[in-house]
């Protein structure tokens, strides 16, 4: 496994990152994308419910735990194929590999899974073992009746290719009328995605942040700026190529959250070529120096950005052909005030085809994923 290291001369050793910062390596797998659905039912895509959870999966151990890092085989709606998934967290080096799946049958089929190898390594069945009854216990919350499937085995490309304790969770059945329900109830994805990274946290023994919960004074400390951001990490030195650590993480975290995607590496925590890439067009359309370094100036153009839209009646879910509300009408009022018309219904209120076609070209000219399909991406992107 290649992995970096480094070198002083009184070391008489070399060490990897992990063994001198005491990193985890989270590697976080939403399966198919792009091109490839997955499974589909009930007007349901398994791509963009697996990209949900691994996405709050991924922002739920970054706000709750401390001490590793996290990487995500696609942010978007983007073929990966399986040997790059493999690939890229071997090469990364990654201590769990986590592949987010949804399953379909015959639509009579409901219940949750997880798969790890045939083989049955030691670290993979260890990880089951915390991981499919942690899942489980938080979907019954929701309905107790969903049939527990079993933690299985199976001969799957990413659970045999990957050189790390890799599984594989199937959650529910798309095609099931019931599990469907579920699974575009966003309650339900927040709460599995938590599940996912409350048992990966209990199996690599994370250390949770103390946010100060306990201390109702507290509650506006950072309330500073009109967006409540504050760098918590951030000494206030100039971050250069080649920095990595909790600071840089929320650097990359912030631009992700304002709008500016790092498709290739995710937020890694390591200040690298992406990401410098990304600190050049905030700083450019920011007004301020433009260097791809993240000194004073940048970080305080970062703390005080300023959405100038929001989104009032659209809870952040996943808004697909035929839904219908106020969410919906909102919707279509930033894409005809961005310029994007709507000249055959206007203003409905129903997402049809015609309002998907206006997503699909706001997509491609924000150069965020084309599906039409209007998801956290592209809301982050409409608020831009």
């Amino acid at each position: 496994m290649s992995r970096p290291r480094f070198f002083a001369p009184f070391i008489y050793k070399y060490y990897t990152r992990k063994e001198l910062f005491g990193l985890q390596k989270i590697y976080i797998d939403p399966g198919h994308g792009g091109s490839d659905t997955g499974a589909t039912g009930n007007g349901l895509n398994e791509k963009d419910i697996v990209l949900d959870i691994g996405h709050q999966m991924s922002v739920y151990l970054r706000e709750n735990y401390e001490g590793m890092y996290r990487r995500m085989s696609r942010t978007d709606d983007t073929d990966v194929s399986l040997q790059d998934r493999t690939d890229d967290a071997n090469n990364w080096g990654a201590d769990v590999f986590i592949s987010i799946h949804a399953n379909a049958l015959d639509g009579s089929v409901r219940g949750f899974e997880t798969f790890i190898h045939t083989s049955n390594p030691t670290g993979a069945s260890d990880l089951q073992s915390v991981m499919h009854p942690q899942i489980l216990d938080e979907m019954h919350t929701f309905d107790s009746s969903i049939p527990d499937r079993g933690e299985q085995t199976a001969n799957f490309h990413v659970l045999r290719e990957t050189r790390m304790s890799a599984i594989l969770t199937e959650n529910l059945f798309i095609d099931n009328t019931g599990d469907a329900a579920l699974l575009q109830d966003p309650d339900f994805i927040a709460a599995v995605a938590a599940a996912h990274a409350e048992a990966v946290a209990e199996f690599l023994n994370l250390t949770p942040i103390d946010n100060g919960d306990d201390d109702d004074d507290n509650d506006d400390d950072n309330d500073d700026n009109e967006d409540g951001f504050t760098f918590q990490h951030w000494d206030g030195s100039i971050i250069r190529h080649g920095d990595l650590g909790d600071h840089v993480e929320e650097l990359q975290q912030r631009l992700v959250d304002i709008g500016y995607r790092l498709p290739q590496f995710g937020i890694d925590g390591i200040f690298g070529a992406e990401t410098a890439g990304a600190v050049r067009t905030f700083q450019r359309e920011a007004g301020i120096g433009v260097d791809g370094i993240p000194g004073p100036e940048t970080h305080e153009a970062l703390e005080t950005h300023i959405d100038t839209f929001t989104f009032h009646q659209w809870d952040g879910s996943i808004i697909r052909h035929g839904d219908q509300g106020a969410h919906v009408e909102e919707l279509q009022q930033r894409l005809v005030d961005l310029g994007y018309g709507l000249s055959q219904f206007g203003i409905d209120g129903i997402f049809g085809a015609e309002t998907a076609g206006a997503v699909r070209a706001f997509q491609q000219d924000a150069g965020i994923g084309v599906d039409g399909i209007p998801g956290p991406e592209t809301q982050r992107a409409l608020r831009r």
